[in-house]
């Protein structure tokens, strides 16, 4: 299992704390915001390719900004 914490920049022009994870079948996306909104998506299917995780970042960065 491979999980990073770091430091991330938003569309929205924000500064987010972010996490991600996966265990077998499944990969996270997290993150939140200094004004306290937060927004976490599960993939019910581990994400194994960079157009996968893109859509899982993208989801968490639509909440955080709308």
């Amino acid at each position: 299992m491979r999980t990073r914490l770091a430091l991330t920049a938003s569309s929205c022009d924000r500064v987010a704390w972010a996490h991600s994870g996966a265990i077998s079948g499944y990969g996270t996306w997290a993150a939140a915001i200094d004004d306290g909104r937060a927004a976490s998506v599960t993939m019910t299917l581990e994400p194994r390719t960079g157009e996968a995780i893109k859509h899982l970042e993208s989801a968490v960065d639509a909440a955080l900004c709308s």
